[in-house]
């Protein structure tokens, strides 16, 4: 990431921007923080066993043509060759890098060729938001010859943003018309509050919701640490410590008051997902996660919990369901289908 994430991480949670203006604003971030390619185009997809559906397609940039073809060229293709690069999950890749270890047929791979010579491109670099029921949004920026080897692939850092994207787009249709960048919107809810700056009274807005003692801990606790490095601009552990939820349940969101003073808020946002009546709620967040090939380690991250946590959560799960983590990706597509019906 060639810039601090700082810029970036505010424009994913300008929450107070309308659809298009939120999409505009972050699009330019993510271009000036990668500094690569002619251009960006991001749209929405759902992806289902026999098809993928794809819409809000936004282009920025002098790709123009690409941007014709991403509908046409997503009807040509069959469902498989896709499944290789979403059933990944929320990730940062190359179409070539997330192709090239699945079996994909050579009528697919040839039509990805063609399309790729047809503009010019060497290949697409892709930011993956994705849910666990297999939707989500992408952020595509052409390859151009010469510039293959700059991008970030499996990148860490890219891998978070892309956490939280997904996080932002949930809150984004559960609060569609709130004003997240007025914290007089948050004390009419049951949020957690910790201020940042100079300006402001730490915890004076904070305030414990309708929880249980160990939750309103933990996330007063995150919200805190996230501020505090907001605060003192370490950017490097930015990531790090601001989690893509906090227990599963909570995101924490950057707010300025009307005096310009600072604050994180956490607002409750769990991700959508298909339940099995066998599983626990939390069973069924880490079991539809790890489905996507996801380490313990990236779902500790995008739910805020410990890897130690993620591990138990998943072998209870696997020994109720019977099946071995390999087999995840059939039960999860199933799960999915019988839950669209």
């Amino acid at each position: 990431m060639s810039r601090s994430p700082f810029a970036l991480m505010d424009s994913i949670y300008r929450l107070d921007l309308n659809q298009e203006q939120w999409t505009t604003n972050l699009a330019s971030e993510i271009q000036r923080q990668l500094g690569l390619g002619p251009g960006l185009l991001k749209y929405d997809f759902a992806l289902h066993e026999r098809r993928i559906r794809v819409g809000s397609v936004a282009a920025f940039g002098d790709i123009d043509e690409y941007r014709k073809l991403t509908i046409p060229f997503h009807r040509e293709v069959s469902p498989e060759i896709y499944w290789p690069v979403f059933r990944k999950g929320t990730h940062c890749s190359t179409s070539r890098t997330m192709l090239a270890a699945d079996d994909v047929s050579e009528q697919n791979q040839e039509i990805l060729d063609l399309t790729l010579q047809h503009l010019g491109y060497s290949d697409i670099w892709a930011l993956c938001a994705v849910e666990p029921d297999f939707s989500g949004s992408v952020f595509a920026v052409p390859v151009l010859p010469g510039e293959k080897n700059r991008y970030p692939v499996e990148d860490e850092d890219w891998t978070k943003i892309a956490v939280h994207i997904a996080a932002a787009t949930r809150l984004r249709r559960h609060f569609p018309h709130m004003d997240f960048s007025n914290h007089e919107t948050y004390s009419k809810r049951d949020m957690i509050m910790s201020s940042v700056g100079s300006n402001a009274d730490p915890g004076a807005d904070s305030r414990q919701a309708d929880l249980g003692e160990e939750m309103y801990e933990a996330l007063v606790r995150t919200v805190q640490t996230v501020s505090k490095h907001r605060k003192l601009k370490t950017s490097s552990q930015l990531m790090d410590v601001w989690p893509g939820l906090v227990q599963g349940r909570w995101s924490l969101i950057p707010v300025e008051g009307n005096r310009g003073e600072r604050y994180m808020a956490a607002v409750e946002n769990p991700p959508r997902i298909a339940k099995d009546h066998r599983l626990t709620t939390r069973e069924n967040q880490v079991v539809q996660y790890a489905a996507q090939g996801q380490s313990n380690k990236q779902i500790a991250y995008t739910l805020g919990l410990s890897v130690s946590s993620v591990g138990t959560y998943l072998s209870q799960a696997l020994k109720k369901l019977g099946i071995s983590r390999t087999d995840l990706i059939v039960f999860i597509k199933k799960l999915l289908e019988n839950h669209r019906m």
